[in-house]
């Protein structure tokens, strides 16, 4: 990876219906069967709270402006 950045649409810790834009510049030719994998970490207001909430509440990402890779990339959040 030569190139990544990740971009809210606010700066305000634990605001809501927000957008984060992930971006990215690989070096080498992506493949089929390639991964690219963001893990982000638990939202804790609480640090006594036992199952802490996800940060990302609303799991549709969009795959958008791709381009010079193989095959069609799917974007998915578990």
């Amino acid at each position: 990876m030569q190139i990544a950045s990740l971009t809210p649409s606010s700066n305000v810790v634990g605001a809501s219906s927000l957008t984060l834009t992930v971006s990215f510049v690989i070096v080498s030719p992506f493949k089929t069967g390639y991964e690219i994998q963001m893990i982000v970490p638990a939202w804790n207001p609480n640090p006594a709270a036992v199952n802490p909430p996800h940060m990302i509440t609303v799991a549709t990402p969009v795959c958008a402006g791709v381009t010079n890779i193989v095959a069609s990339p799917t974007c998915t959040y578990d």
